[in-house]
């Protein structure tokens, strides 16, 4: 796999959903097609990726990737303690908490800083996430009383004067708090009335900035 071969200037046919032949440019002859499809400039791969990732794992594979494109097996890879089931023992041996917040920060594309007052596992399946309100106390006992126990905010550093108070709410409710910046949790909404004024010919450009990592 650390060869790639490459046939430039060339042609392929297609027959019934399947590859028929191919071969260079001078070689084409004539044939005849039903439809003809220049890629002068590009490339095609006749081959099949599944291409995917996923957001929970312990440990990056990316080595992996390397020694197959060098050659190794499958059984050398897991020798040098790669492969799939190497894998799934770092996940199983890799607390929820820190796997909970590695995943966050996928998501985020930053730490985040998680305050466990509740159940490790998401109360079915969900979360809320607010954009401002998180001053009011009111809203655990509610998220509680809606069976969510795990809060995304921005601001949940205990040293910031009124971000105590929602600390013990948070207790008292058994509501997890999950920190991940002010501006990191309500970017989004900026980012879709971009896309709105877009969509209407008005030019629009969403502006990142840096996270304040202090807030967390």
């Amino acid at each position: 796999m650390n060869k790639l071969g490459t046939l430039d200037d060339a042609w392929l046919l297609a027959e019934d959903g399947r590859f028929a032949a191919f071969g260079r440019m001078d070689s084409l002859g004539d044939i005849a097609a039903d439809e003809v499809v220049d890629a002068a400039g590009g490339m095609l791969f006749p081959s099949f990726c599944d291409s995917h990732t996923h957001l929970v794992y312990a440990g990056s594979r990316e080595r992996e990737f390397l020694d197959k494109i060098n050659g190794l097996s499958y059984e050398e890879i897991a020798r040098r303690g790669g492969g799939i089931l190497n894998s799934a023992d770092r996940l199983h041996e890799t607390p929820e908490d820190e796997l909970y917040a590695q995943a966050m920060e996928r998501v985020v594309g930053h730490a985040v800083k998680l305050y466990n007052y509740a159940e490790d596992v998401l109360s079915r399946g969900r979360f809320a996430i607010m954009a401002g309100g998180a001053k009011n106390t009111q809203i655990y006992e509610q998220l509680r009383d809606w069976g969510v126990n795990t809060f995304i905010t921005g601001v949940t550093n205990p040293e910031v004067p009124w971000v105590g108070a929602i600390h013990e709410a948070a207790k008292a409710s058994a509501i997890n708090l999950l920190g991940g910046t002010h501006y990191s949790t309500e970017k989004f909404a900026p980012m879709q009335m971009c896309r709105y004024f877009e969509a209407f010919g008005l030019p629009s450009e969403f502006l990142p900035e840096t996270p304040r990592m202090t807030e967390l």
